[in-house]
């Protein structure tokens, strides 16, 4: 996608698009897909609200982030940022890369 727009600026200026893989994966489902690839015991950990809070607090975070990250995370939450747009193929001429082919092509970076 950068390439195809930083090579024809014209084309997409003013644009916006909502960039997605070609699955639509809950977050436990993209942990698995490391894990197995990687072989390791990588899990997924469902934090709640007021820990992450919490952490945030504690981190430095200033409140309004925390408030846009806790946001964004009941947005993802609720299933509200799922779904699978056809962007990619449609400017690029190729599909997007599942998951899975991504991260077994760069399983070695991750372990």
């Amino acid at each position: 996608m950068a390439v195809e727009i930083l090579t024809h600026p014209a084309a997409h200026a003013g644009q916006s698009y909502t960039l997605t893989g070609p699955e639509n994966l809950t977050d436990a489902q993209m942990v698995s897909a490391i894990a197995r690839q990687i072989g390791r015991d990588v899990r997924y950990v469902d934090v709640p609200e007021t820990a992450a809070v919490d952490s945030l607090t504690r981190m430095g975070s200033p409140p309004q982030v925390i408030e846009w990250l806790m946001s964004l995370n009941h947005v993802i939450k609720q299933g509200w940022a799922a779904g699978v747009s056809p962007v990619v193929e449609t400017i690029t001429g190729r599909p997007p890369r599942k998951l899975a082919d991504f991260v077994h092509e760069n399983a070695a970076a991750l372990r």
